[in-house]
């Protein structure tokens, strides 16, 4: 990680293409922490993620798109990132 303090976009989209279940559980980490604060500070969720989703590759493939699509931000914090990726696909009705 060098000397940042966070994962970058750069190292998340490695994860992604050398180490998909560790970036799976990134991904979700990402989720769960946004919930929490949204719902503990009683914020409208950027995005919703469907009930039924599959083991994570559904995720992963959005993610990686974003990332893929997006290269000036790669330097960027991953959670942020990972946070803009889901909220296009997945709005809030």
């Amino acid at each position: 990680m060098g000397n940042t303090f966070f994962l970058s976009g750069n190292r998340l989209l490695e994860a992604i293409n050398t180490n998909k279940d560790a970036a799976i559980l990134f991904i979700y980490g990402v989720n769960d922490t946004f919930s929490l604060v949204q719902f503990g500070y009683k914020l409208e969720p950027k995005y919703c993620l469907p009930k039924a989703l599959d083991d994570g590759n559904q995720l992963l493939l959005v993610v990686k798109k974003y990332l893929e699509n997006n290269p000036s931000q790669l330097h960027e914090s991953a959670t942020i990132l990972v946070s803009l990726a889901l909220r296009e696909p997945f709005p809030c009705p």
